[in-house]
């Protein structure tokens, strides 16, 4: 679908865009449209904290920015418009059921996993403080953890836990 913002943004590039400068250039006009579109570019949750991502942390290929940048567009454009809470809220109570006639015992809390949260370090209380202020997200993390939890696998995060790919194996599974 073509938007009249598009042909705005497109004749504000530069192009070729072979050179540092240009490419810096054409980021920052892709990162403000996406801060107009509502995508936060601060406050993005990383393994080493809450960062902000520039232009140049895109161009120069910082990887741990780039994916906590992809996530939160995923998350605010596209989130809502493939999960819905109630549905989401329901599944969650489903499979809880189902844990508890199996007898599987329980490894985290049903609420993202935030037992013992005063505990964590400030990096860590800060990226949990993003996922919180999200009710959609954080339902999300309550599916992912009553899936994960029948198969005894604790997860905490959307970051490190799936990691190792175990946590994607079993939601698929």
């Amino acid at each position: 679908m073509h938007h009249a913002g598009d042909t705005a943004l497109l004749s504000k590039a530069r192009y070729p865009a072979d050179r540092r400068p240009m490419q810096v250039h054409n980021t920052g006009l892709a990162l403000s449209a996406l801060k107009e579109a509502g995508v936060p570019l601060s406050a993005l949750p990383t393994t080493c904290g809450i960062v902000s991502v520039k232009p140049d942390d895109i161009v120069d290929g910082d990887r741990e920015k780039t994916l906590s940048l992809l996530w939160a567009v995923a998350r605010t454009l596209q989130l809502a418009a493939v999960l819905k809470f109630t549905t989401l809220r329901a599944e969650v109570q489903r499979i809880l059921a189902r844990v508890r006639q199996l007898g599987v015992c329980p490894l985290i809390t049903a609420v993202a996993g935030l037992e013992g949260r005063q505990h964590l370090p400030g990096q860590q209380q800060a990226l949990l403080q993003v996922y919180l202020q999200d009710e959609l997200l954080n339902a999300l993390m309550e599916w992912v953890q009553a899936v994960c939890r029948s198969y005894g696998v604790a997860v905490h995060n959307f970051t490190s836990c799936f990691a190792d790919g175990v946590v994607l194996c079993l939601l698929v599974s």
